[in-house]
């Protein structure tokens, strides 16, 4: 069980630095559920982002993962069921590392109490089941390329690979007494909260994302604009549509009680980074933040995660400035 936990702390940083930086902030039984949560919803993720296998098969693949968390299976079961799917990722990567050793993953998971693994295993299940309906969606349009059909599709698929994590997320840290009572009110902003960080990542990446298969940016958008114009509407409205989603982040973050440092700055750190990324992508200047932008963001996150109308001010500034290069 050590070597398992320490194994899944030691592939975090490897399968994603940025997750790495706010998961280890979390403290005891809290950090151990969102950790492995976390490393669960990043297999789904390697069967989805898989260049080995075709959507059919993909979508299969993600179905068979969505069992593993059905009907209350024990370790050995998961395992079995699990096996078939160990080496879908081919090249060496941490990637490839996460899915071979999917056993400890289990280990730790099954570790958890009760609670926490009844959340973990309703949430993924459901993001593995939405995964692959969409990759269903790629088989049946015998196309290279899958493009969304409008925004709703679009949020809906944002949901599935996003959202799904905050509800898990919500759902987690009200198993602790002091945020139980704010329950119903964090269930309001969760979802859009885990959409507007992945929105994020499409305004980022989502020229990259088309040569993998997948033009998230909907035909709505691009169908009313050419030429030199296209990619800035494309843009705008995914910056739009991303900032949206990071309202609900400060929200959510704002119901979180002051004595909870540590879920607080779990929280603002990746609001702050998409903030950031927003501005770079909308202001022409890039997707990536420099490392020492990073650390002084931490930094920064740290100094307010104990004041919201210090995080509020803040967000409202990395809007206006967005909106400039928007309008």
């Amino acid at each position: 069980m050590k070597d398992s936990w320490e194994f899944s702390k030691k592939i975090l940083t490897g399968v994603s630095r940025t997750f790495a930086l706010n998961i280890s902030t979390l403290e005891g039984l809290t950090h151990r559920a969102v950790l492995s949560g976390y490393l669960l919803f990043r297999m789904a993720d390697c069967i989805e982002d898989s260049v080995f296998q075709s959507a059919a098969k993909k979508a299969e693949n993600l179905r068979e993962f969505a069992r593993i968390f059905t009907d209350s299976k024990n370790l050995s079961e998961a395992l079995e069921l699990y096996e078939p799917l160990r080496n879908i990722w081919k090249k060496e990567s941490p990637e490839r590392e996460l899915m071979l050793n999917g056993e400890k993953i289990f280990e730790v998971y099954f570790s958890l109490p009760s609670p926490f693994i009844r959340v973990l295993s309703s949430r993924i299940a459901e993001t593995s089941e939405g995964m692959a309906e969409f990759q269903d969606k790629k088989a049946g349009c015998c196309c290279r390329v899958y493009q969304m059909k409008d925004f709703n599709e679009l949020r809906l698929y944002c949901y599935y690979v996003a959202g799904v994590v905050g509800k898990m997320l919500t759902e987690i840290f009200v198993l602790n007494d002091a945020v139980t009572p704010f329950k119903e009110e964090l269930r309001k902003y969760d979802a859009g909260f885990g959409e507007g960080l992945q929105l994020t990542n499409i305004a980022k990446d989502w020229k990259k994302d088309i040569e993998r298969g997948w033009m998230y940016v909907p035909r709505t958008v691009t169908d009313t604009a050419s030429g030199p114009a296209a990619d800035k509407k494309t843009v705008s409205a995914l910056c739009r549509w991303a900032l949206g989603g990071l309202e609900d982040a400060v929200e959510y973050v704002s119901l979180i009680p002051l004595q909870e440092q540590s879920i607080r700055f779990f929280c603002l750190i990746p609001l702050i980074l998409a903030c950031a990324t927003l501005l770079s992508v909308s202001s022409g200047k890039g997707n990536k933040i420099s490392r020492k932008d990073v650390e002084i963001m931490l930094k920064e996150s740290r100094r307010i995660a104990g004041d919201n109308k210090m995080i509020r001010k803040r967000f409202g500034d990395f809007m206006r400035k967005i909106n400039k290069y928007l309008n």
